[in-house]
């Protein structure tokens, strides 16, 4: 490898580890298989209580693109920023240590930003389950979209919305850089990454092409996704609307709690919550001093039917939206309850989203 390669990296591929000793070799060999060669791997470590730190040092094997970073006392967004302070590439992408990627995927991106000038290209992805993987291509096309030319809400929900997760992408490190955007909530710290970003996106290309593979683990899954739900959702709205955020427009703020509130249900997992969990979820928003004016704005906008409209969100996402902050305005939680408990199941029938057979 030349000088001029590990001293000027066109990517920074940035991976945070924390106890992932099973995975962690995989996703290294995944990277070192990809086909554009000027590249650095970015693998920040941090307070591990299994082997991941011996796995990463016999993965990297001397490989010099590659630069261990071993911390302590940091969280998944901390190790992010710490990844973006230390990257020289002209562009970042992130790699979850669990995941792995395809060996064309950062050439892929790569060359669609560059062939349309975008501040970030996106791509669609596997899910991996241990026994079969399900395709998300999330677009329909390769396309170059200047956000300027649609509304705020329709480019946001069209183009980021459907995957607001930070390694399906690479972005522009100046983009990141010059807007002093980052991590900076342990929860949805990737939501409002993006929404704090897009203030600051002037074009956006995608491609169907499934480039990513997002492991499936049922262990992961059900503590991360399910425990304190509405907390972490209440607490992603809360930060926003103290103005820590900026001037991101509101409506899309609010989209978006909506969007991690009734996102649950789309879930696979989700299909075989009782209805309890429902009732507990809504529970812990009543504590929230917002949350009953959060309601009544939800029922009286017209905001959510104007997406329906420009095709931006589906009949039934914007059914769920309106049905369920509308019986919790109305103070029928339990019938609210009721009919997150019953989309869930349906979705998850219909759609065979839930197997348990996935993760034996």
């Amino acid at each position: 490898m030349g000088k001029d390669v590990l001293s000027n990296p066109e990517i920074s591929i940035i991976i945070p580890v924390y106890n992932c000793e099973k995975y962690i070799g995989a996703c290294i060999e995944s990277i070192k298989q990809q086909n554009l060669k000027n590249w650095e791997a970015l693998v920040v470590h941090h307070d591990s209580t299994d082997s991941s730190y011996e796995r990463i040092i016999e993965a990297v094997a001397g490989d010099e693109r590659f630069f261990i970073f071993d911390e302590t006392n940091l969280t998944l967004s901390q190790t992010r920023n710490f990844g973006i302070e230390k990257a020289r590439g002209d562009y970042i992408g992130f790699v979850d240590a669990d995941d792995t990627i395809e060996p064309n995927m950062y050439s892929t991106l790569l060359e669609l930003i560059e062939e349309s000038n975008a501040d970030f290209a996106s791509c669609g992805y596997f899910m991996d389950f241990p026994k079969l993987k399900k395709e998300i291509p999330l677009f329909q096309k390769c396309e170059t979209v200047e956000i300027n030319r649609l509304k705020a809400g329709t480019a946001y929900l069209r183009y980021i919305a459907g995957n607001p997760n930070v390694w399906n992408k690479l972005y522009r490190r100046s983009l990141i850089l010059d807007n002093k955007v980052g991590f900076y909530v342990n929860q949805g710290e990737d939501l409002l990454f993006h929404l704090t970003l897009f203030e600051y996106i002037k074009k956006i290309v995608v491609t169907p092409h499934m480039l990513y593979h997002y492991r499936q683990r049922k262990s992961s899954l059900m503590h991360d996704r399910f425990s304190n739900y509405s907390k972490n959702a209440t607490d992603l709205l809360q930060y926003f609307l103290s103005g820590s955020y900026g001037k991101t427009q509101k409506e899309l703020v609010y989209f978006s709690f909506c969007n991690v509130f009734t996102g649950m249900m789309f879930l696979p997992e989700c299909g075989t919550q009782p209805l309890p969990f429902f009732r507990y979820q809504i529970e812990c928003m009543r504590e929230c001093d917002f949350f009953e004016p959060f309601c009544e704005k939800i029922f009286k906008t017209k905001y959510f039917r104007a997406l329906y409209i420009e095709k931006a969100i589906s009949i039934r996402f914007y059914a769920v939206i309106k049905v369920v902050f509308s019986l919790c305005h109305l103070k029928y939680d339990f019938a609210a309850a009721i009919a997150m408990w019953f989309t869930s199941r349906l979705i998850g029938i219909k759609k065979h989203r839930f197997l348990p057979e996935l993760f034996a």
